[in-house]
């Protein structure tokens, strides 16, 4: 099973309670645009784990780290 990332579980959360939760018209458009701009703070956050996991082989001495192995790493453990 893949993790989601901090900020997936946060959108995912928001996206929960605006099925479930009791908004009026006007709590529900800020939250969905809540939900907008966080969304589109996704690519940024994945590139970030991926560039450290890649710095972090490198730290460790793997000579043969590449970036390819950090993204294959980041899909194989996340989902977006």
């Amino acid at each position: 099973m893949k993790n989601k990332t901090a900020l997936a579980e946060l959108i995912h959360s928001f996206n929960e309670f605006l099925l479930y939760g009791d908004l009026n018209s006007r709590e529900t458009s800020l939250l969905k645009e809540v939900i907008s701009l966080l969304s589109g703070k996704l690519p940024k956050e994945k590139q970030d784990l991926i560039e450290s996991h890649y710095q972090g082989q490198k730290e460790c001495s793997n000579e043969f780290s590449s970036m390819g192995d950090a993204q294959l790493y980041f899909n194989q453990n996340f989902e977006q």
